[in-house]
């Protein structure tokens, strides 16, 4: 069954504040380093940005700044931006604001906050494990809400997966293809070579499924995959024929 669903461009309460949020301090940083030059301002910046290993970056205004890893980082990165692009936490908040109001209606303020910030901590997870992996690829520092972004557009498509949205505010299309829409045109431009974080997205992608579906406890994960084992191994029971003969269907027992 399909349903229209209309979207509010008025955000939430937590929605509005997360926003709140990431632009002041986009701003914040972007005032302290670019504009006034305070003296170990952007060495602050670089070490709340994800960075897998000790280096120099070459990052924009932080170029020269020594930055390392630390476990924090995987709460904080999510919070910055590129102070040199605006586009960068502009599409993230557009993204935010026209899907997460939904579903934090639906789960909660509360609820919607800590889905928000585990999906960016298991996005940044996944984020360094593969920059550790493969380093060639992966390793290098991450910023961005992009990754919790993409967690709450996964989300939006698989809790309400029949309802429609209007893309581009023209084409009608349901919400459960907007999530692989989304999986492949971010592909595509990884592969073509865009300096986009798709490690970071991915990890969205799979937080928002761990998290919705339960499969981050372990002990679920494991229970499911055993009755799924079962289902497989289960052998088809012995085929029952009915056979003519006997009272007849119009004889009425007493």
């Amino acid at each position: 069954m399909q349903s229209n669903l209309r979207i509010d461009m008025k955000p939430t309460p937590m929605v509005l504040r997360i926003m709140v949020a990431n632009v002041v301090l986009w701003l914040l940083f972007g005032i302290l380093i670019n504009m006034a030059g305070i003296p170990g301002a952007a060495e602050v910046y670089g070490a709340l940005m994800l960075a897998p290993e000790d280096a120099r970056t070459t990052v924009g205004a932080l170029a020269g700044v020594e930055i390392g890893f630390w476990p924090w980082q995987l709460a904080t990165y999510a919070w910055l931006h590129d102070l040199l692009a605006p586009s960068h936490v502009l599409f993230n908040m557009l993204g935010l604001f026209f899907l997460g109001p939904t579903l934090e209606r639906r789960w909660g303020g509360r609820s919607f906050l800590a889905f928000y910030i585990w999906a960016s901590i298991i996005a940044g997870t996944l984020s360094l494990i593969l920059a550790w992996l493969l380093p060639g690829v992966f390793g290098f520092p991450v910023v961005g809400a992009s990754g919790a972004t993409m967690a709450v557009l996964a989300a939006f498509s698989l809790v309400m997966p029949e309802a429609t949205l209007l893309l581009f505010f023209v084409l009608p299309l349901q919400a459960k293809w907007l999530l692989w829409i989304a999986v492949i045109m971010d592909t595509m431009a990884f592969v073509s070579g865009s300096a986009i974080a798709w490690h970071t997205h991915m990890g969205g992608v799979l937080a928002a499924w761990l998290l919705i579906s339960g499969n981050w406890r372990p002990r679920l994960a494991l229970d499911r995959l055993r009755l799924k084992l079962l289902k497989r191994r289960r052998k088809p029971g012995p085929k029952l024929t009915v056979l003519p003969g006997g009272r007849g269907d119009d004889q009425m027992l007493n």
